[in-house]
């Protein structure tokens, strides 16, 4: 071999360890972005095994207490049939304003307005008309000094009572069911405060509400009786101030996360042991070409060598 082919041989074998060599680097540091993966799956993994849930016991069988998932629904939606579970709660969010579904913010505000949602509140706008006029000891509005020939005057004076008392028949209260109606009383008293609408998927979701309790979002109130015979809502804890509602272990979401953590470290470990492979080969062929670029830099040496003593001669 000549040595200007000697040289442009060099040149090449030169070029070659270099783009192997970048191809080297370039498979390490994907090696190291998937041991990066590889820790984010075990932190995740690590973090699902301590992920728990709250239920809420809504009954009990022949085997002990039922419970369901927790929303804010079922935790503050008057329904007898929860039995001694059914205790009047409120959740609120960091400003103190209470949550409330879209139907239950909507019978509020018809009710500010004076709107009949059904025809059945016709029959209780009368029944309560007939119940203010008896207090005044009169059979009709006409009856009353203040309002009289002016039944209408009289509606609209008596206009605020009559709003709570729309509100309380339409969300189901009234005279068969008091705890009913004293829980729907409660919470038009609260309404008129200030209050947060949330969504109805949001409202029946348990994933909902426990991301809102760890995030600090909500905060859970219970009815209880004072020394002095008062009933106000106080703050209780969500892991231990109700024997209602209880924290557990969430399985299927540890279920989920084994199943994912196994399915992302079987493909880290595949991608990983390619890549262990592909350094394999891209080391021998650089092995190979080093000894090639070895061999024919001695070629060079000795044409330079010769070219030399054929000029000293």
């Amino acid at each position: 071999m000549g040595l200007a082919a000697s040289q442009a041989r060099l040149l090449f074998l030169t070029s070659r360890l270099s783009d192997l060599e970048l191809r080297s680097q370039v498979i390490s540091n994907a090696k190291i972005r998937l041991a990066e993966e590889s820790s984010t799956a075990s932190d995740q993994y690590t973090s699902a095994l301590d992920k728990q849930k709250f239920q809420f016991q809504n009954g009990a069988n022949s085997d002990g207490p039922t419970y369901i998932p927790a929303t804010v629904a079922n935790l503050t939606t008057y329904n007898p049939a929860y039995g001694v579970s059914n205790k009047p709660r409120r959740i609120e969010d960091a400003s103190g304003r209470v949550l409330v579904s879209e139907k239950t913010a909507k019978t509020y505000e018809d009710a500010q307005s004076g709107k009949l949602p059904s025809s059945g509140l016709s029959v209780a706008m009368g029944d309560f008309v007939n119940g203010e006029l008896k207090k005044y000891g009169k059979n009709s509005p006409t009856d009353i000094p203040s309002f009289a020939n002016d039944e209408a005057a009289f509606i609209s004076e008596q206009a605020p009572l009559f709003a709570k008392d729309s509100f309380i028949q339409t969300m189901g209260g009234g005279s068969t069911d008091s705890k009913a109606t004293d829980d729907y009383s409660s919470l038009y008293d609260q309404m008129q405060s200030g209050y947060t609408v949330i969504s109805d998927d949001n409202m029946n979701s348990s994933a909902w509400l426990e991301s809102q309790v760890s995030a600090g979002n909500i905060f859970l109130y219970e009815q209880q009786t004072q020394a002095d015979g008062t009933t106000p809502f106080v703050n209780i804890s969500w892991t231990s101030g109700d024997p209602d509602i209880q924290e557990v272990d969430d399985s299927t979401e540890t279920a989920k996360a084994e199943a994912k953590y196994e399915a992302t470290m079987a493909d880290i470990q595949s991608k990983d042991e390619r890549f262990d492979l592909q350094l394999k080969n891209i080391d021998t062929e650089h092995e190979a070409t080093q000894t090639e670029v070895d061999s024919v830099k001695k070629v060079i040496d000795k044409n330079i060598e010769r070219a030399f003593k054929m000029f000293q001669a």
